[in-house]
């Protein structure tokens, strides 16, 4: 996940702090939990959002490669900010329709990218709650949702997405696996900022697989990319 820093970040001191004490340092840091502080501060929001539409850029392509939606008529980007992921699907299956489902903050970003994509007619952003609910759809996109949470949080979201999946649904999570320990990466490095900043962290191919388990779905392929992000696809299980 690439970051756009707050104003006021996290020093040297406050990591220190985090490993000390296993407890993230967002609050006591800039005084607002981190997604509170871009509804706070919308020009960071802002650039947030930029971030991570020039991040997801990267690895769109190869998900829209990989992703099968010929009998799909309907996906939703859970917490998809400006629709970069499902947008490239939908630019290449021109009868998938496609759901940006995130903050109200970050509606107004995601329908004018899609106005200017051209999907506008196929594309809808709605606000909520994953932890509440996510709209009724074939398929689910969670791209860098499920290591900003910890585990309980991640099987609430991935049991949203079970109960409202239609018959022969998927989900789809695009995240980067941890390896064996000592293995080289970037994943350790992502997960200690997890650790800090947030309540989640990264996770290896068994974990998630144990995650989607509990919610009542089933691990069917795991495809790493170029990237060096990896497309899980799960089912009912």
């Amino acid at each position: 996940m690439a970051w756009a820093a707050p104003s006021v970040w996290l020093p040297t001191g406050r990591l220190a702090d985090a490993v000390q004490t296993g407890e993230r340092q967002t609050v006591p840091a800039i005084g607002a939990e981190f997604w509170d502080y871009f509804v706070q501060h919308p020009a960071e929001g802002a650039i947030f959002t930029r971030a991570m539409h020039g991040f997801t850029s990267g690895v769109a392509p190869e998900v829209a490669r990989l992703v099968d939606t010929s009998n799909v008529k309907l996906t939703v980007d859970v917490g998809g900010a400006s629709g970069t992921l499902v947008h490239s699907l939908m630019a290449e299956n021109p009868n998938l329709l496609g759901i940006v489902f995130d903050l109200p903050s970050v509606m107004p970003s995601a329908a004018a990218a899609a106005t200017a994509l051209g999907l506008a007619d196929r594309s809808k952003a709605v606000s909520g709650d994953f932890f509440a609910y996510v709209p009724e759809a074939d398929l689910y996109l969670l791209k860098f949702i499920l290591h900003d949470w910890n585990d309980e949080r991640c099987v609430r979201i991935l049991q949203n997405c079970r109960r409202a999946m239609r018959r022969g649904g998927r989900v789809i999570v695009v995240e980067m696996l941890l390896g064996e320990i000592g293995e080289p990466g970037p994943g350790p490095i992502f997960d200690l900022l997890m650790m800090v900043i947030l309540s989640g962290r990264e996770r290896s191919l068994n974990e998630y697989r144990a995650l989607l388990e509990r919610a009542g779905l089933r691990l069917e392929k795991n495809s790493p990319t170029s990237t060096g992000l990896s497309v899980m696809e799960a089912v009912a299980a």
